[in-house]
């Protein structure tokens, strides 16, 4: 199962994320269960097992889990999660 702790794991907090979370204005623990939760609702379980086992993973799947990580967390923060 996938959980906020390996999502948090995943998230890159460089360039944009790392300053909207500084800018954000929220607990951080909140946004990163809004980013969590975006994340979940948005991808495939299939997806979400491929981030729970990440580091077994073939590097193809790496990139496209945090393509995915990256790209939901964006929309989150561009949209106020």
């Amino acid at each position: 199962m996938f959980t906020i702790t390996d999502y948090y794991n995943l998230l890159d907090f460089k360039g944009d994320i790392f300053d909207a979370i500084q800018d954000y204005g929220m607990p951080f623990s909140e946004l990163i269960n809004g980013l969590y939760n975006n994340f979940i609702d948005n991808t495939t379980k299939a997806d979400q097992q491929t981030a729970h086992n990440f580091f077994n993973a073939s590097e193809a799947s790496k990139r496209h889990v945090l393509d995915l990580v990256n790209m939901w967390a964006y929309d989150s923060i561009s949209h106020g999660i």
